[in-house]
């Protein structure tokens, strides 16, 4: 089941499947690099709205940092 990482956007990653995998792998760095791309359709929430799109990333990538930190404590 995915996680709620994001609003009001396609959710197109398992967060929770992923952090367990990063968790359970030899990737050993404390911080995780994920790249979060907005989309410009006209329906999407942040579509022209820079400053939100920015705060939700923020909130989303420590929330998943979150989720691997987790992930390694009950691994």
């Amino acid at each position: 089941m995915a996680s709620k990482l994001t609003r009001g956007c396609r959710i197109t990653v398992d967060w929770d499947r992923l952090a367990k995998i990063i968790a359970d792998s030899a990737y050993n760095k404390e911080y995780v690099t994920i790249e979060l791309v907005m989309s410009q359709e006209p329906g999407n929430i942040y579509a022209g709205d820079e400053a939100g799109f920015l705060a939700q990333a923020m909130e989303s990538g420590l929330k998943f940092h979150e989720m691997v930190a987790d992930a390694r404590l009950d691994s």
